[in-house]
């Protein structure tokens, strides 16, 4: 199943939660799972036509606080070293953030997908 962005980032409220543009009027519920992604432009390697988008996971969030034009979402991923877990964190840097700082910027796509 293809991956359909239904958000972007709107804004990042601190390093464990952001803000997306899509709220109650979409259809967005406390308890959603969000995916931020990284889209990568694939290009023909003779031509360099692009080809279109590949959408890579960054960092996975679930819906805390819902109005009707947007959403909050609180970081749900862990890294796991040994037998330390640490939560990831958001950061607004454009450089490669590492295992645990994520690098997400306003305007990245996400994908909000329903509790069951």
């Amino acid at each position: 199943m293809a991956t359909k962005p239904n958000a972007k980032v709107a804004a990042i409220v601190s390093e464990t939660s952001l803000a997306l543009n899509s709220g109650s009027a979409n259809g967005v519920k406390v308890g959603d799972k969000v995916t931020v992604f990284r889209a990568v432009e694939v290009n023909d390697p003779d031509s360099r036509e692009s080809l279109g988008q590949v959408l890579v996971p960054k960092l996975t969030l679930e819906v805390t606080e819902v109005e009707e034009r947007l959403s909050v979402a609180t970081v749900t991923d862990v890294f796991v070293s040994g037998a330390n877990r640490f939560r990831k964190t958001i950061t607004a840097s454009t450089r490669a953030g590492n295992a645990v700082q994520v690098p997400i910027q306003e305007g990245d796509p996400a994908e909000v997908v329903r509790a069951t």
